[in-house]
């Protein structure tokens, strides 16, 4: 298993994308960290420093787009927790498919993953988002919020963002994968 610490998520991000903010990056992290939103191995590196699996590193880079994106640091507990939830649906032949941050690392070389959050907000003013994980651009059944004829009973949807989470993470994972010798 390939696990990672902070700074060599740091690295792997700022080489990969060929980014001159590390120090920002690393700071992002690294309060990613101290919130709780990643979740650390038990084993630490050879400085003592947390180590993350791949998962987390995944995670991270999302979170850090949720964040570059204008999400509140309030929301962003909300919103690590909804990515980890795992989804079943069925398929007309009777096997499932799974829908989660797990299935989306585990399956990255497979599949072309793209995450979808639409934001709504009922008459009281209440704002919710939704989080569907679209593998190869399948909805598994799901109403495409982009269709004008969709309507959520009570909620008016006000904001969709799609994330193009294979084309942002796995370049990531692989560097990290390659320099770990896996």
């Amino acid at each position: 298993m390939t696990l990672a610490t902070l700074r060599e998520m740091t690295d792997a991000i700022t080489t990969v994308e060929q980014r001159p903010d590390t120090e920002r990056v690393f700071m992002q992290l690294k309060g990613a960290a101290q919130r709780g939103l990643l979740k650390h191995k038990d084993t630490h590196g050879p400085k003592g420093a947390m180590r993350f699996p791949l998962v987390e590193v995944a995670l991270a880079r999302v979170l850090m787009r949720a964040l570059d994106s204008g999400m509140s640091g309030e929301d962003m507990k909300v919103f690590a927790d909804a990515l980890r939830v795992e989804v079943r649906r069925a398929l007309p032949d009777g096997k499932h498919v799974i829908l989660s941050l797990d299935e989306a690392v585990q399956t990255i070389r497979k599949k072309r993953w793209t995450l979808e959050i639409v934001q709504s907000r009922d008459e009281k003013g209440t704002q919710a988002a939704t989080i569907l994980w679209l593998p190869n651009g399948v909805r598994f059944g799901e109403p495409d919020p982009m269709d004008p004829d969709v309507f959520i009973p009570g909620r008016v949807i006000e904001e969709i963002r799609f994330i193009p989470f294979t084309a942002l993470v796995r370049p990531i994972l692989d560097h990290l994968i390659a320099k770990s010798g896996a």
